[in-house]
Order: structure tokens, then C-alpha cells, then sequence
């Protein structure tokens, strides 16, 4: 039976604390990445929502443009049956 010596306990408590660093690190790298992309989301959310916005404005007037539009093709029609 072996028994294992103190040295190399140590050094594999060193080398799982390396390990656990490592990870640490990685992880706090990976939050600042995802903090990153939660920025850079709300941003892309306010400028969908000025989209939104704009694409109501749009939609709202459309109604208002087809009733001048017919308008103008009665008009247009009438002046070419005058002819």
C-alpha cells in the first residue's frame, strides 16, 4: 500500500487551485461578455421600438394618402373624358 507523501498532496492541491482559478477567470470573462451583449440588446430593443413607432405613423397615414390618391384618379379620369 502506498501512502501517499506530502509533496505531491500539495502539488495536487496545487494544480486543482490553478484549475479553479482558471475557471474563475473564465467565467468572470464570460460575464462581462454577456453584460456586453445585454448592452448592446436593450440598445437594439430601444431602436426596434422607434421602429415600431414610426412603422404606426406610417401605417396611419396610409389610409388618408388612398382616399387623395382616388381623388386625384377621379379628377385625372374626368379631365381625359373632357378631352
Amino acid at each position: 500500500m502506498k501512502i501517499p507523501r506530502k509533496d505531491s498532496e500539495h502539488s495536487r492541491e496545487k494544480e486543482f487551485t490553478v484549475v479553479l482559478e482558471d475557471i474563475q477567470s473564465q467565467f468572470r470573462v464570460f460575464g462581462e461578455g454577456l453584460g456586453d451583449v445585454q448592452n448592446r440588446l436593450e440598445r437594439i430593443e430601444n431602436r426596434f421600438g422607434k421602429v415600431e413607432n414610426d412603422v404606426a405613423v406610417i401605417k396611419s397615414a396610409i389610409p388618408i394618402f388612398s382616399v387623395q390618391v382616388s381623388g386625384h384618379e377621379t379628377r385625372i379620369i374626368a379631365l381625359e373624358h373632357s378631352r
